[in-house]
């Protein structure tokens, strides 16, 4: 936002608990309540539940729970006097959150938190009251908030109180209309985040838009640090998708043709060619970190491993591999743990990437990915707190196991998966990796996929609920696009993790002069 505003931020918290999050929405609204406010952010907060269908709350220094407590009765009192109208949806309920704040607060920053459930690339903020969000109408929200409301600035921070929401296809929708992304990419406890520290360490910010994201990330990790005696693990990460965002995708474009070409082989020739290949990236895979029934991986983990255990014959993949890591971290950070790990190859990563099966060559321009330049990379700060979620490194993408659970035509609606050509390899790689049927005689039609799973939507259909079958809200304590914010990481986060870990090293970095977000580029 422009810098001849009076206030240094407006922060406005939306909150969609109509469903098993509604008494947490409420806590939150009280740590509020608690926190040491500067005068000079402006805290905006609106609460949906079974009672309130979208009451706005000014948040101040001097705000009390007691307060709190009198504006809801009173915003209740005020709902049963207006005639019964139809609940609005959730755009056109955040479009008029988001404007009737900025009329009455103007900032240099804005930093937009929208909390509920969330799934990924399936459908966001599940309530009773409101058909959620698809991925794709949420990434035209964004884009409407940024063209209409901040006529063409981006926001500053987006952060995403649910579960599942950091993935390269959530960041790549937002990354022409968003500076900064906060989220987690495993399951979030039904308290969500700490608002009482996140307030306070907005009122202690500066300009630095990168150093404050980064110390609210680690402000979450050390506020559940203490949740491990109930055996609770959390991650989270706050992400450049401005910068990082469109090499990311670049290199998971390379990444996917180089495993392509080689699986196809395999394909073709009755699974004797490259069998080694298909080996590696099932045991990277199985290896690696997944999310959301295993149906998400940990990008930087994933590569790590399968670069591991592809020897030098197979340069392209190793290459791609590369281009991935470097991408998620910066080329000069990696660099850094390449060297201290004795790993370091300088002409590895590919110094002129150009993706040939792109639509827009003006678009897809030449990438050096050994270049800290072009490559500033995607992942600010990345933590975690507990054993099950320890290989989190900020940023996951959808890789599921199986054909059934996953619907590559619906997913290639994606902007993500369009760009990247990532549903091209998953077609592949789910063809390379599917058992051949029991021998027997074939007196019955497969199964059509339908029939087998509803699959997501990523397109709103007119009339009906996005995603999966009607009448299914998920339904556990926990804000993973089920009625509850609370499915724990446990096993299911990686097929045979380890039980013991070593402590993040997560430190609030400094918040000073030199360490702005312009020395990033």
């Amino acid at each position: 936002m422009t810098t001849d505003k009076p206030y240094e931020w407006l922060v406005m918290i939306y909150m969609a608990g109509n469903n098993s999050l509604g008494e947490d929405c409420v806590e939150a609204l009280t740590q509020m309540a608690e926190a040491d406010i500067s005068d000079k952010i402006g805290v905006f907060a609106q609460l949906n539940t079974e009672v309130h269908k979208g009451t706005t709350l000014r948040i101040t220094k001097a705000t009390t729970v007691d307060e709190v407590h009198n504006q809801l009765n009173k915003a209740i009192a005020e709902q049963e006097e207006r005639e019964e109208e139809k609940e609005a949806d959730h755009r056109e309920k955040i479009l008029t959150f988001v404007r009737s704040s900025m009329e009455e607060f103007t900032a240099k920053h804005c930093m937009l938190v929208l909390s509920g459930h969330g799934a990924g690339v399936d459908p966001f903020l599940n309530d009773a009251g409101t058909n959620p969000f698809t991925i794709i109408n949420f990434g035209k929200l964004i884009e409407t908030i940024n063209k209409g409301l901040l006529d063409g600035e981006r926001i500053d921070i987006l952060g995403l109180d649910s579960c599942l929401m950091s993935m390269t296809e959530v960041a790549y929708i937002v990354h022409n209309h968003v500076k900064v992304m906060i989220g987690a990419e495993g399951f979030e406890p039904k308290a969500g985040w700490p608002y009482k520290r996140v307030l306070e360490r907005i009122s202690q910010a500066s300009d630095d838009v990168h150093s404050l994201s980064k110390a609210i990330v680690c402000d979450y990790i050390k506020h559940y640090t203490v949740f491990q005696a109930a055996n609770v693990s959390v991650d989270q990460a706050a992400c450049d998708v401005q910068h990082g965002a469109v090499p990311l995708m670049k290199a998971i474009h390379s990444l996917g043709a180089a495993l392509r070409e080689s699986l196809d082989e395999f394909n073709k020739s009755h699974r004797k060619r490259n069998a080694d290949v298909r080996d590696a990236v099932v045991l990277a895979h199985w290896e690696a970190q997944l999310y959301k029934n295993e149906q998400y991986v940990d990008l930087y983990d994933f590569c790590t491993l399968l670069k591991r255990r592809l020897n030098k014959a197979h340069f392209a993949i190793r290459r791609a591999c590369q281009n991935v890591l470097n991408a998620i971290l910066g080329t000069e950070q990696q660099k850094k743990i390449e060297k201290e790990a004795n790993e370091f190859d300088p002409e590895l990563a590919d110094p002129e990437f150009i993706a040939p099966m792109s639509n827009d060559e003006g678009f897809m321009h030449k990438v050096n990915f050994q270049d800290g330049r072009d490559v500033p990379g995607f992942v600010l700060k990345s933590c975690y707190s507990g054993w099950a979620v320890q290989y989190s490194f900020g940023v996951s993408l959808y890789f599921p196991w199986s054909e059934v659970p996953s619907d590559l035509e619906e997913y290639r609606k994606l902007f993500f998966s369009n760009d990247s050509r990532w549903a091209d390899f998953l077609g592949t790689y789910l063809e390379a990796t599917k058992r051949e049927p029991r021998l027997g005689h074939w007196d019955s039609p497969p199964y059509p996929y339908g029939f087998l799973r509803a699959g997501f939507n990523v397109a709103q259909e007119a009339g009906g609920t996005a995603g999966f079958v009607t009448g299914h809200k998920n339904a556990e304590p926990n804000k993973n696009a089920e009625p509850n914010k609370s499915l724990t990481n446990l096993v299911g986060s990686m097929k045979n993790p380890p039980t013991q870990f070593s402590k993040c090293d997560c430190e609030v970095d400094s918040i000073r002069a030199g360490t702005s977000e312009s020395r990033r580029r």
